[in-house]
């Protein structure tokens, strides 16, 4: 799980690209990042204050792999894992409708001091999370960035969550409860069987 900064322009493709790659290969095998929306005209802002000024202002693409921002004014980007994102929604605040993110890290800014990076890891011990909003221009888009988010992320669950889930199940599978049930089914099955027995006895 991380958030990396880029210098260079994700090779993005459009899932009809993809399906074309799919039926005739490339050589090397490798099919790039399938774009599920692409977004240009969008300024990044984060709280607290990391890369804001180093980004500028640039293009979003939510892909099936990745979250990317890449703006050509600064030649800077941004790549995010799906499992960094805790949360994500549409908000609407005073400061200007955005997508907004929670991450479960703090984006190291470029040119940071080594003075300045010790003082973040004394702070990673009380908060190691951050926000992010993407802001694009056309407002009208949020809805279709939001979906987008939100089907990629679901291609990607959490690990841990779900390795706990797994756990927790299996818990309650071999819980005395749920083995009292099944011994009390087999009880209820030799009944029914020695019931029928003396029926026919009786016949």
């Amino acid at each position: 799980m991380a958030i990396t900064i880029i210098s260079t322009p994700p090779a993005v493709i459009t899932r009809e690209q993809a399906r074309q790659m799919q039926q005739n290969p490339p050589e090397d095998g490798i099919i790039g990042p399938i774009a599920r929306h692409t977004q240009q005209h969008v300024r990044v802002q984060f709280s607290p204050p990391a890369a804001d000024a180093l980004l500028g202002k640039g293009t979003l693409w939510v892909t099936e792999r990745q979250v990317y921002f890449y703006s050509w004014d600064t030649n800077n980007g941004l790549a995010i894992d799906y499992p960094t994102i805790i949360i994500h929604g549409i908000s609407r605040h005073d400061t200007g409708p955005s997508i907004y993110t929670q991450l479960d890290e703090k984006l190291n800014p470029l040119g940071r001091t080594s003075q300045s990076a010790a003082h973040d890891i004394e702070e990673e011990e009380e908060d190691h999370t951050s926000e992010l909003k993407f802001i694009p221009d056309d407002i009208g888009a949020l809805d279709a960035i939001f979906e987008a988010f939100s089907e990629c992320a679901a291609l990607h669950p959490d690990k841990e969550f779900m390795a706990s889930l797994a756990y927790l199940e299996s818990i309650i599978d071999d819980s005395p409860t749920n083995l009292n049930h099944h011994n009390h089914q087999q009880q209820n099955d030799y009944d029914e069987e020695m019931f029928q027995d003396a029926e026919e006895d009786k016949k």
